[in-house]
């Protein structure tokens, strides 16, 4: 009994204690569904006012988007003209290239040809001034692969608007095609009338052309002339002295096999001459002869089998006196007839025989200050058995080693090239205090006289290193009391993968 009553109490306490969190938690999951509907409530308020406040957002933006152009465009409209013609101008000459180290580098250029356009495209007042500004119609140009009736057309099109201005006239034919070779034709005898105010002339002429207008489009007077590229090297012609009278001309390119200029024609202005196919050496010391009192830069390319037969016509030496750089490649034997007094810069291509090297260097080792080292189309560098006679360059403080412009392939820098110039003794160029190298990878073949290969980087650290010897003692002697190299000022490497590098030799020239 009395165990009966006992679990009668216990299992009343346990209901009462059941009620009581009963009561709790009804009244939690009725607190619950009250927060919960005011909760939805409020969701349905803040989706209304998000959807409302995006909507204002769109609408002050689209609202400011419309102020702010509106605003840059009265700011434009209230540009002065002056400052409008300054601002096209400014536009215009950005997009001129530097001059190409390659004939024909800058044979189009289509970004720079559509600038006018776009600039009249903007508003009517900016094509009244873009149509009344005749210097940003000047680039005359068109493309080179296959010319059309639309590439004539804009030729024409720009002729006229460029009005009076100087022109820059880029004309170029790579698939003479019986159609496209008309409409080139038509561009030239168009453009030829307007000669007399052409600033730069880049004309490419097909085999197929017609000689006999060209000449004489060619020979029209270029009184504003100052630069003149001729690419005719696959042309047959008799007629070979078509080069006009250009009293300004400074810069000349010519790819011709067989050019002549007419008897008392020179170029007094000319600085930079640049005969880009083999050439006899009669022609080519003749047109140094009229070139001599200005030419400052000089790059000619020797045909070799005219050399015997033409070294009996030519005349006696000829003196560049103002001459500062000389570009040597291919067939070398003539150069010696040079007198090069004031020669500072040497740009030596891979293809130049060693044998032909020796004559030039005597005679300009003690002036030239600046070598350039170029490889040959293929890539193939500077071998390191030109490098002793190369070291007759005593003088040299600045090398360059560079793939020129124009060419697809990196310069192949053979085993034990920089090797050779931090080991040799006494030192090579001791002088050396800058070194630029530029698109340079290692050759894949050896100088097996230089013993095993290095790896290229490696290489080009221990020349900086042997020419940056920590500080001691004193300055200019080595241990030995011999004289040591001048130290490297300045080291660039701007070849792909090499970053590292060229943060490696920063650190060593600033210890």
């Amino acid at each position: 009994m009395q165990s009966l009553r006992t679990d009668v109490a216990n299992k009343k306490a346990a209901v009462h204690c059941s009620m009581q969190q009963l009561h709790e938690l009804r009244r939690a999951h009725w607190d619950a569904e009250a927060a919960l509907a005011h909760a939805r409530v409020r969701l349905v308020e803040t989706k209304d006012a998000l959807k409302a406040a995006e909507e204002y957002h769109v609408a002050l933006s689209t609202s400011f988007e419309f102020s702010r152009r509106a605003y840059h465009g009265a700011c434009l409209q209230a540009l002065p003209l002056d400052v409008l013609r300054h601002l096209f101008d400014f536009v215009r000459t950005e997009h001129i290239p530097e001059q190409p180290q390659q004939f024909g580098f800058s044979s189009y250029d289509i970004a720079r040809k559509a600038i006018p356009f776009r600039l009249a495209a903007v508003c009517r007042r900016w094509q009244s001034v873009a149509f009344s500004q005749p210097s940003l119609w000047s680039y005359i140009s068109a493309g080179s692969r296959h010319w059309t009736q639309a590439d004539l057309d804009s030729v024409v099109l720009l002729l006229r608007r460029s009005a009076s201005a100087d022109l820059e006239i880029v004309l170029r034919l790579n698939d003479a095609t019986e159609g496209s070779l008309a409409f080139f034709e038509a561009a030239i005898m168009q453009t030829a009338a307007h000669f007399g105010r052409a600033r730069k002339v880049e004309v490419e002429l097909p085999v197929e052309c017609s000689p006999s207008e060209l000449l004489h489009a060619l020979r029209r007077p270029t009184p504003s002339l100052t630069h003149l590229s001729l690419d005719a090297m696959d042309w047959n012609c008799s007629d070979r002295s078509c080069l006009p009278l250009a009293p300004r001309l400074t810069t000349l390119d010519l790819a011709w096999p067989s050019f002549s200029l007419p008897p008392r024609h020179f170029f007094p202005s000319l600085t930079t001459l640049r005969i880009w196919n083999e050439t006899p050496l009669n022609v080519v010391i003749s047109t140094l002869h009229r070139c001599a009192p200005t030419l400052k830069t000089l790059f000619f390319r020797l045909s070799q089998g005219d050399i015997d037969d033409s070294m009996a016509e030519v005349r006696p030496p000829v003196t560049l006196p103002f001459l500062e750089t000389l570009e040597l490649v291919g067939f070398l034997p003539g150069t010696q007839l040079l007198d090069l007094p004031a020669l500072r810069r040497l740009v030596i291509a891979a293809d130049v025989g060693i044998e032909g090297l020796l004559p030039i260097i005597e005679r300009v080792r003690g002036t030239v200050t600046e070598l350039t080292l170029f490889a040959t189309t293929d890539g193939t560098g500077i071998g390191v058995a030109s490098l002793p006679l190369l070291a007759r360059l005593d003088q040299i403080d600045s090398l360059e080693i560079i793939r020129r412009t124009g060419l697809e392939n990196d310069y192949r820098v053979p085993d034990g090239f920089f090797k050779h110039i931090a080991e040799t003794t006494p030192p090579m160029w001791p002088r050396l205090s800058r070194i630029i190298i530029e698109n340079i990878v290692r050759s894949e073949w050896g100088d097996s006289s230089m013993g095993p290969g290095r790896n290229l980087d490696e290489e080009i650290l221990l020349l900086v290193q042997g020419r940056n010897p920590p500080l001691q003692g004193l300055r200019g002697t080595n241990a030995a009391g011999q004289q040591q190299a001048a130290r490297l000022q300045e080291v660039r490497v701007r070849c792909t993968g090499f970053g590292w590098l060229q943060q490696t030799i920063d650190g060593l020239l600033a210890q």
